[in-house]
């Protein structure tokens, strides 16, 4: 039996920037209620680092735990999320529609010290590609609704190691291993 986890670094949200989100997501179901839309909405999440199938749970929250901490020691300021538009990822299965984030370095440094720490791993890991955004729904057919209201500016002030799994009901989760203050 294999013992591993699908894991992933990531920015959780409160439930107030979750509501925001939420917002857009029911435009988008409005378009395209077809589409296969995030659900729950507690799992949305800003993408860090997609880390892969990993059996060694403890030393991933070891390096987890590092990374939050150097980015804490040397830089120690929450990461402003600035929303920026809804895009179009555009993919042979069907496209996934998404909320993008304006680059930020603190976002880019945490993530750099997150992927050094796991490389001391000897992870299969895959170089890291960055581009801030939320996944709203995948298989969109639809176009982008103009005018749409984004959410407020948001400043993150922990991260967190992320499950990827199915519940009981087939209903893909997104289970905090732990969360790491940032500042």
């Amino acid at each position: 039996m294999n013992d591993s986890k699908r894991l992933f670094t990531a920015i959780r949200f409160s439930s107030d920037t979750i509501k925001q989100i939420e917002k857009i997501q029911n435009e988008l179901k409005q378009i395209d209620p077809n589409a296969r839309f995030v659900t729950p909405t507690s799992n949305f999440h800003l993408t860090l680092y997609f880390i892969g199938n990993v059996s060694d749970i403890d030393k991933v929250k070891s390096a987890f735990n590092k990374a939050c901490q150097k980015y804490k020691n040397l830089i120690n300021e929450p990461i402003k999320i600035e929303f920026t538009k809804l895009g179009i990822f555009r993919n042979r299965g069907g496209n996934i529609i998404w909320l993008g984030a304006k680059d930020n370095q603190y976002v880019k440094e945490l993530v750099s010290f997150i992927y050094e720490e796991l490389k001391k791993l000897n992870l299969n890991l895959k170089p890291v590609n960055f581009k801030a955004h939320i996944t709203l729904a995948r298989k969109y057919k639809g176009s982008i609704p103009k005018n749409v209201k984004l959410p407020e500016t948001v400043y993150a002030t922990e991260a967190a190691l992320v499950w990827s799994h199915r519940n009981e009901q087939n209903i893909l989760v997104y289970d905090n291993i732990i969360k790491h203050n940032l500042i």
